[in-house]
C-alpha cells in the first residue's frame, strides 16, 4: 500500500504507473484483435446472482453499452425488467461501481454501495422502489459491515464505519429512523473499541430477531454471538460467547 488516492505522493505514483501500463499495452502487436475479443465477451448480456424477494427478482446486469453493472428489479420470473441503479448516470468516472447490499423484507428499498475506483470503501444509499427515488438517508464513504431493514419499514440498523473516523476501531450497531440525520441515530449494541474487532448482522425475517457476530481475528480468533428482538427498547442478549474461531462468513 503506499497510501490513499487523495494524497499528492499517492497520486504521482498512480500517474506514473499508468503511463507505464499505457505505453507497455500500446506495444502489444495482437492489442487490436484482444480489444475485438474482449468487446465480443462484454457483449453477451450477463445476470449475477439474484435476489429472490416476494414476488421481485434483484440482480446486478451487464449491458454492452455500460462499462459498469445496473441494478435491475424483475416483477416476476417472467416479468418486465426494470433498471434501479445505472452508474453511467450519476458520475463522470466510468470505474464507479453499485452493488446490492441489502433489500427491505417486502421488496420497497434496496440499498446499495457506490465504489469509486475499485477502492477498499463506498458510500451506501437506499432506493425507494415505489417512489422511484434514491432517499436522502445514507451513509458517507467508509466500511459497512451489515445493515437491515426494519420489518415495518420505519429504518434500518447498522455497522458502519465512515473514512478517517476519529474513532477507527469502534464496533458498534445503530438504528437509523427514515428522515432523521444520521447525527440522531441510536446505539443499539456495543461490541467493543479494538483493532482486530468486527461485526456481522443477519437477519430472521420470521422471527423478527437480529443476530450481531462479534469476531476477533490474530493468533487466537473467536466469535461471538448476540441476539435482539426488532423491536423499539428492546435489548441484545447473549446466545454464546467466545468461540474459538472467526465466522467471518457470517457478516
Amino acid at each position: 500500500m503506499v497510501g490513499r488516492p487523495e494524497f499528492p505522493h499517492t497520486r504521482k505514483w498512480i500517474e506514473e504507473q499508468a503511463t507505464f501500463a499505457r505505453a507497455y499495452f500500446a506495444a502489444i502487436p495482437t492489442r487490436r484483435a484482444i480489444r475485438q475479443r474482449v468487446s465480443e465477451l462484454l457483449s453477451i448480456p450477463a445476470v449475477a446472482e439474484p435476489w429472490n424477494v416476494g414476488d421481485r427478482c434483484f440482480f446486478l446486469k451487464h449491458r454492452q453499452d455500460r462499462e459498469q453493472p445496473l441494478i435491475v428489479v424483475r416483477e416476476g420470473l417472467f416479468g418486465e425488467e426494470t433498471v434501479l441503479v445505472d452508474p453511467a448516470l450519476r458520475e463522470a468516472d466510468i470505474s464507479t461501481s453499485v452493488a446490492i447490499a441489502a433489500i427491505s423484507f417486502d421488496g420497497r428499498f434496496l440499498a446499495y454501495s457506490v465504489r469509486k475506483g475499485g477502492s477498499d470503501y463506498a458510500a451506501l444509499e437506499v432506493f425507494d422502489i415505489e417512489r422511484h427515488a434514491v432517499l436522502t438517508d445514507r451513509l458517507p464513504e467508509g466500511f459497512c459491515t451489515g445493515i437491515v431493514f426494519a420489518p415495518d419499514n420505519s429504518g434500518f440498523y447498522y455497522s458502519h464505519r465512515k473514512l478517517r473516523d476519529p474513532r477507527p476501531n469502534y464496533r458498534a450497531v445503530f438504528w437509523h429512523r427514515f428522515g432523521t440525520e444520521r447525527s440522531e441515530d441510536q446505539e443499539v449494541f456495543f461490541a467493543g473499541e479494538k483493532p482486530n474487532l468486527f461485526i456481522g448482522i443477519r437477519h430472521s425475517p420470521e422471527d423478527e430477531l437480529l443476530a450481531f457476530a462479534v469476531f476477533s481475528t490474530g493468533k487466537h480468533p473467536s466469535t461471538s454471538v448476540h441476539l435482539q428482538p426488532m423491536c423499539p427498547g428492546a435489548a441484545p442478549k447473549l446466545l454464546f460467547s467466545d468461540i474459538k474461531a472467526a465466522l467471518r462468513r457470517f457478516s
